[in-house]
C-alpha cells in the first residue's frame, strides 16, 4: 500500500476505500501525493514512485510520512522565491475555509547539466473528507510545452515586430492576420484588413493570369514567389516582392496561406535606372562572381564581341576571352593577378570574339561586395576607331614633325651634295691623287644616307609590330633624326648605360616617342646655351610601395630626356599628360604630343615621369618593362 493508514479511522471500513482510491491515483498521468491537513504526505501514486527511482530519491517510501512543508522551509528561508510560493500556498489551502486552487509553474534546475533542467507545474487541490482538509498535490513535467510556449511567444513577437510585411489568410482568402510591417508597408491597420481579402491592395497592373498562377501553386500545396505591383491605403502604387506558402495541420490539410511580403520599390527604381544607364551607354557592362564566372554580359557586349549572353554565361572570363594570345599582345598584362591588375585604372588590351578574331578595347574594373559576396564588375569600350583616328594624328603629327625638319634636312643635304660633288670634280681633275676625294665623298655619302634611313623609319606609316629590342640601338640609329629635331645649336649629349635590359616594344611608336620629347625639349629652350642630354639605364623595382613610378614590382628599362629649358609648374606637371593640353600659343601645337607618349607606355606596361622647375628645365622619363626573364631572347644586350 503506497496510502498510510495510520491516521484513519476504522480498518474495516477504510481499507477497501483505499485500495479503490490507490487504484485510481496510480491510473492518473503524473505525479500524485495526498497530504493531510498538516502537510504531511499520507500518499503518492505510481508515477511519483516512478519519477523518485529515476531521480534516486533517498526516502524508503519516496516521502510518504514526511511533511511537506518542513521540506519546503528551509528553502524558502533561504529565499528560494519558488519555496516560498508553494510554502505560502499550501498554508494557504490548508488554513482557508473556502480555499481556491494553488498552481505554480516553477523550473528546477540539474545541478550537473543545464540541458536537463526542468520545468514543473505544481497544483494544489483542497478537498474535506470526514471533517479533516485534505489536499491532493499534482506535479507535471512541462518543460516541453514550456518550451513550445515560449517558442510559440517568440514567434509570435519575431513576427509583429518583422519589418517584413506579413499576412495571413485561410483557404478562401479572407485576412486573419497582419503584423506590424504590413501596415508600414500598406498603410492599413490590422482592424481595416482583418476579415477582407487581400484584392483590396490589388493595382490593376498585374494580369489576371499572374493571380490564376499564384492560386494554383498555393491550392496545390507549392510555395510561390514573385513581384507584385499593389496600392497603398493612400492610392500610391508600390512594388513588393512576396513568397506564400501553404499551411497544413497534423493531418496534412491545408488551412491557412502566410504571405511575406518586401517593399522593393526603391530597389526596383534604381535597377531600373541602372539598366537604363547600362543599355544606353555605347561601353559594355559585365559582372564576375569570386571565381571570375559571368554572372552579368550587357547586350553591348553580345553585339562587338560577337558572343550570345546565354552562351558564357556561368564561364569563366578569362579563359572565354582573355587567352594567352591576347596575353602576348598586350604586354602590360597579367592575367593570372586579373582581376586585381585592373582597378582604379583603365587598360588598352586585345579580346577575343565569338569568332575568334581579335578586338582592341579599354576595360575598367571595380570590385564590391553585393550582398554579402564578391562581385567584379566593369566597362568595356570598343576602340577600333579611337586607334584609327590617333593613328591618323599620329601620322599628321609626324608629318607637322618632318615638315618642321624639311629647311635643316635640306640645308643638311645640300652640304653632303656638295661635298660630294666638290670631291668627284677634284678627283676627275686630279685621276692620280683622286682616291682621297673619293673617300671623302664616299663618307659624305654614308651621312646623307643615315639621315635618310632615320627620318624614313620615323615616318613610315605606323603597323604595330611588337619585336625584341635594345633601346640603346633605336637611339643610336635615330640620333642624326634627333639632332636634326633639335636644331644645329643645341648642344646634343647621349649617355647610354651598356648594361641594359631587353624589351618588347613597337618599334614605330618608340621612334615616334622619342621625337615627340625632343620636339617639346626644343621648343622649351631659348638662347645659345640649349642642352639636351638622352640617359638611359636598367631599373629594378622591389619596395614599389616608395617608387615614385607607381608600377609594380619587377624590371624596368628607363629612357629620360633632360633639357634645360624653363620648366614647368606642378600645376602644368599634373595635367601634361591629358589630351589636347597644352601651353604653346595657338596654332604651333596640337597638345597630343606627351599623352600619345604616355598612351603609348601604357599600352606596354610602362608609365611616364616628369620632373621640373621652372627655369631650371625639365626631365622626362619613359619608364618601359624589361622582356621577361623565362624568355629565351630576354638575355641582357650589350
Amino acid at each position: 500500500m503506497h496510502i498510510s493508514t495510520k491516521y484513519s479511522g476504522s480498518q474495516q471500513r477504510e481499507v477497501p476505500q483505499l485500495a479503490l482510491l490507490q487504484a485510481t491515483l496510480d491510473a492518473v498521468k503524473g505525479h500524485l501525493a495526498i497530504l493531510d491537513n498538516r502537510g504531511v504526505i499520507i500518499g503518492v501514486n505510481r508515477g511519483w514512485i516512478d519519477y523518485a527511482k529515476i531521480n534516486h530519491l533517498p526516502h524508503a517510501e519516496y516521502g510518504v510520512g514526511l511533511n511537506y512543508l518542513e521540506i519546503c522551509k528551509p528553502s524558502a528561508d533561504l529565499h528560494d522565491p519558488d519555496a516560498i510560493k508553494v510554502s505560502d500556498g499550501l498554508d494557504y489551502v490548508l488554513s482557508h475555509p473556502e480555499p481556491d486552487r494553488f498552481i505554480h509553474e516553477y523550473l528546477c534546475p540539474h545541478p550537473g547539466d543545464p540541458r536537463r533542467s526542468r520545468w514543473f507545474s505544481l497544483s494544489l487541490t483542497p478537498f474535506d473528507f470526514d471533517g479533516e482538509r485534505y489536499v491532493l498535490m499534482a506535479h507535471e513535467d512541462v518543460t516541453e510545452k514550456h518550451h513550445l510556449e515560449r517558442t510559440r511567444k517568440l514567434l509570435e513577437a519575431g513576427i509583429a515586430q518583422s519589418r517584413s510585411g506579413i499576412m495571413i489568410t485561410n483557404t478562401l482568402g479572407t485576412i486573419e492576420y497582419v503584423n506590424e510591417g504590413f501596415t508600414h508597408i500598406t498603410g492599413y491597420a490590422p482592424i481595416e484588413v482583418i476579415g477582407l481579402n487581400p484584392r483590396i491592395l490589388k493595382s490593376g497592373k498585374i494580369s489576371f493570369e499572374t493571380y490564376l498562377g499564384l492560386w494554383s501553386a498555393i491550392s496545390a500545396g507549392d510555395n510561390w514567389k514573385g513581384q507584385i505591383c499593389n496600392k497603398k491605403k493612400d492610392g500610391s502604387l508600390y512594388w513588393e516582392e512576396m513568397s506564400v506558402s501553404p499551411v497544413r495541420d497534423s493531418d496534412g490539410v491545408i488551412t491557412h496561406f502566410v504571405a511575406v511580403k518586401e517593399d522593393i520599390t526603391l530597389q526596383r527604381q534604381q535597377a531600373l535606372l541602372l539598366k537604363g544607364v547600362i543599355d544606353a551607354s555605347s561601353d559594355a557592362f559585365f559582372a564576375l562572381d569570386e571565381h571570375l564566372r559571368i554572372v552579368e554580359f550587357g547586350h553591348q557586349a553580345e553585339a562587338f564581341l560577337a558572343t550570345p549572353r546565354e552562351s558564357v554565361l556561368g564561364t569563366n572570363f578569362v579563359q572565354q576571352f582573355l587567352t594567352d594570345e591576347t596575353s602576348r599582345d598586350a604586354i602590360n598584362t597579367n592575367f593570372l593577378d586579373f582581376p586585381r591588375d585592373f582597378f582604379g585604372k583603365t587598360e588598352r588590351i586585345k579580346m577575343r570574339k565569338g569568332n575568334g578574331d581579335l578586338l582592341s578595347v579599354e576595360i575598367s574594373m571595380t570590385s564590391l561586395i553585393f550582398q554579402g559576396e564578391q562581385r567584379y564588375c566593369g566597362f568595356i569600350r570598343d576602340i577600333t576607331e579611337i586607334l584609327r583616328k590617333e593613328n591618323l594624328l599620329l601620322e599628321a603629327q609626324k608629318m607637322e614633325s618632318v615638315g618642321q625638319m624639311a629647311s635643316g634636312l635640306a640645308h643638311d643635304f645640300n652640304n653632303h651634295l656638295h661635298i660630294i660633288m666638290g670631291c668627284l670634280d677634284l678627283a676627275l681633275m686630279e685621276p692620280a691623287e683622286g682616291e682621297p676625294f673619293l673617300q671623302n665623298a664616299r663618307s659624305a655619302a654614308k651621312q646623307g644616307m643615315a639621315l635618310t634611313r632615320a627620318l624614313s623609319s620615323f615616318a613610315r606609316k605606323s603597323v604595330e609590330r611588337i619585336v625584341p629590342a635594345n633601346v640603346n640601338e633605336l637611339i643610336t640609329e635615330l640620333r642624326p633624326l634627333v639632332q636634326q629635331t633639335v636644331g644645329r645649336r643645341t648642344k646634343l649629349a647621349i649617355d647610354l648605360n651598356e648594361d641594359i635590359f631587353p624589351i618588347l616594344i613597337d618599334v614605330n611608336a618608340f621612334n615616334n616617342a622619342l621625337i615627340n620629347l625632343m620636339v617639346n625639349a626644343r621648343d622649351a629652350m631659348e638662347g645659345p646655351r640649349s642642352r639636351v642630354t638622352i640617359h638611359t639605364k636598367s631599373l629594378e623595382l622591389v619596395n614599389v610601395e616608395s617608387s615614385k613610378y607607381d608600377l609594380p614590382a619587377g624590371q624596368y628599362v628607363v629612357v629620360s630626356i633632360e633639357d634645360n629649358g624653363v620648366g614647368m609648374t606642378q600645376e602644368v606637371i599634373d595635367k601634361a599628360l591629358e589630351p589636347f593640353f597644352t601651353t604653346k600659343p595657338e596654332g604651333t601645337g596640337t597638345g597630343l604630343g606627351l599623352s600619345m607618349v604616355y598612351g603609348f607606355c601604357r599600352q606596354f606596361g610602362g608609365s611616364v615621369h616628369i620632373t621640373s622647375e621652372q627655369g631650371r628645365g625639365t626631365i622626362v622619363e619613359l619608364v618601359l618593362p624589361a622582356m621577361s626573364m623565362d624568355d629565351p631572347s630576354s638575355q641582357r644586350m650589350n
